[in-house]
């Protein structure tokens, strides 16, 4: 790394800078070593991107990093792997939506698209339910559903809200499906 800070040797991405490190140190010692070999580690990583940074970027030699406050590297340069990811998903996602709009399946699909969508949560949900109306069983002299349909707890006359009523009545309707009351 010192020999190419004192080179005039310049990368356009660090990505360019591990493969002509990989090609070098595998000409010198005999061995093959891949490039994704030092991206991958972070240590190694963490080095590559400090000395293209500071010294190796085309067009940056001696220039200060942008910015002031330098986190870890490798933190920094997976949040922008990840933040490209997620661009180019909501790319993909919008193109979706607009190919599906287009051809006037979103507004015929849409309920059925919601279904789809909710599918995974139903069991869950049911679960959820089952296992409030045995912790309602099991506490039956100490927790109530009132008129109002609120959970709360019989024992006190002030102060006795549990669960207000717009959290309870998901549960309610499932209840009154099954002949609950």
């Amino acid at each position: 790394m010192l020999v190419l800070k004192n080179s005039n040797l310049r990368f356009d991405h660090v990505t360019y800078l591990a493969r002509f490190l990989a090609q070098r140190i595998s000409e010198i010692e005999g061995t093959t070593l891949v490039s994704t070999t030092l991206l991958r580690n972070p240590r190694y990583r963490v080095l590559l991107q400090h000395s293209y940074d500071l010294e190796l970027k085309t067009g940056a030699k001696g220039e200060a990093p942008r910015s002031s406050k330098i986190g870890n590297p490798v933190e920094t340069r997976q949040l922008q792997i990840e933040n490209s990811n997620l661009k180019q998903e909501n790319t993909r996602l919008k193109a979706r939506l607009t190919e599906l709009g287009s051809s006037g399946a979103l507004g015929a699909n849409a309920v059925a698209l919601s279904h789809e969508a909710m599918r995974p949560f139903e069991h869950d949900f049911i679960q959820t339910c089952q296992s409030l109306e045995k912790v309602m069983e099991a506490l039956g002299d100490y927790v109530a559903v009132d008129s109002g349909g609120s959970i709360v707890d019989s024992s006190k006359r002030v102060n006795n809200l549990i669960v207000e009523p717009w959290l309870v009545a998901p549960f309610l309707k499932w209840r009154k499906t099954r002949g609950g009351t």
